[in-house]
Order: C-alpha cells, then structure tokens, then sequence
C-alpha cells in the first residue's frame, strides 16, 4: 500500500494568478515563473494550469526550470526581474537560497510569490498546508494497520528532506499514525529525490538491509510509486 498526497492538492497555480489579479490595482501583464524542477509531473500540472489561467487573464506567463539547482534558480529569477516582469513567482528550490531574491525583487518593485515553500522575509505564499495532509494520511494509515495489520505500524518514509515543507508531511505522517498506534515505527527515512527512479533505487537498498516493514509513507505520488516498486 502507499499514500500520496494528490487527492488533497488544490490548483496552486491557479489561486496564485487568482490571488495576484484580485489584489492588484493594475492587471500585470508579464509574469515570471521559476519552477524548482519542471521534469516532475506535478509541476508540468501547475506550468499548464499557470498558463492557462494566464491566458484567461489577459497575463503572459514566462516559465524557466531551476531543475533543482538553486544557482540557476537564482539566475532565471535574477534575469526575470532583469527584464521588468510585473510578477515573480517562485517555488524554491533551497528556501536561504532564495532569500537575497525577496530583497532583490523588492528593491526593484517587484512582487514576488512564492508557492508551495515558506521563504524567511517573505510577504505572499500560496501552498496546502503540508502538516496536515500528512497528518491526516497518517490517520488513516493508523485505521487501516490496526483493522488489516494487525495493530503493527512499521514504516519506510520515502521522503524530501531538500523541503521543509517535504519533511512536515513526513513529520505529519508519523503523528497522524501515532494517534492510532502510539507504538508505530519508522523503519527507514530516506531521501527519495521526489522522483520514482531515485525512490525506487533507496527504497530496494534500504529493504535489501531490512524488509520488516509494513507501511510506505511518499511525500508525493512519484515518491509513493518508487516505494511501492521496491517491493515488486
């Protein structure tokens, strides 16, 4: 069994354009977008939506890619304000990385929205609340181990440790579980990259070394399948 979060995700890019249009006095027309890593199909989700809204708003949305790299999100987001967009939108890659960025967009007057990761100084954040949706996962993975599994919890966490907002859905989980079975244990927290080739490869390592587990936690859908496949 896994969990993901992606019945719980509402459209972020959507209510990030939504929440710009319905506070600004003057519609932007250019904004900027740099995305943490495009290769992920969740944030392919969120480009096509971000532009979709865009276009329904009248707003030219400009995507660059960080791939998971904060020196090029640096640069794509320095290089957009370099350009004058109206709006910069950010879903950071490291959260200090993108700190000198907030002070840069704001000395050139520049908005900045940050989706999904909590920066220090920041003014505008559209995310879930990534707490309880593993907290609530946790629940129900508690109420299914103590009917099928017999009241045993012993999880494999295939986690994000890049993103603090990764780690409370993992941090979340735990308690949720707890709630149900205080005696439920985490077996192996990894680091699964937030994409299923790399959680596939750590999660059969870690069970290759000990396979008494009998719940996979994922911070995300890519996350959930590499776990799941490890047992394949």
């Amino acid at each position: 069994m896994h969990w993901s979060r992606s019945i719980l995700f509402a459209s972020a890019a959507a209510l990030a354009l939504s929440a710009i249009a319905a506070q600004a006095e003057n519609m932007p027309k250019r904004i900027g977008y740099v995305t943490n890593y495009a290769t992920h199909e969740w944030y392919q989700n969120v480009i096509k939506g971000m532009k979709a809204h865009g276009k329904e708003l009248g707003i030219e949305v400009e995507v660059q890619d960080a791939n998971l790299d904060i020196s090029k999100q640096v640069s794509a987001a320095e290089d957009f304000i370099a350009k004058g967009v109206d709006v910069l939108i950010i879903t950071p890659v490291n959260e200090e990385g993108v700190v000198p960025l907030l002070r840069q967009a704001k000395a050139a007057n520049i908005p900045v929205v940050l989706e999904g990761n909590p920066v220090k100084g920041m003014t505008t954040m559209v995310a879930i609340c990534d707490y309880d949706t593993g907290y609530f996962s946790g629940v129900e993975a508690g109420k299914y181990a103590k009917e099928k599994l017999g009241g045993t919890a012993k999880v494999m966490n295939v986690g994000l440790p890049l993103l603090s907002a990764t780690v409370l859905r993992s941090h979340g989980f735990m308690d949720g579980l707890k709630t149900v079975i205080p005696d439920a244990v985490m077996v192996h927290d990894l680091d699964g990259g937030g994409n299923p080739d790399r959680a596939l490869e750590v999660s059969s390592a870690a069970l290759a070394k000990n396979a008494d587990i009998n719940i996979i936690y994922g911070i995300n859908d890519s996350s959930s399948l590499g776990g799941a496949k490890s047992l394949a």
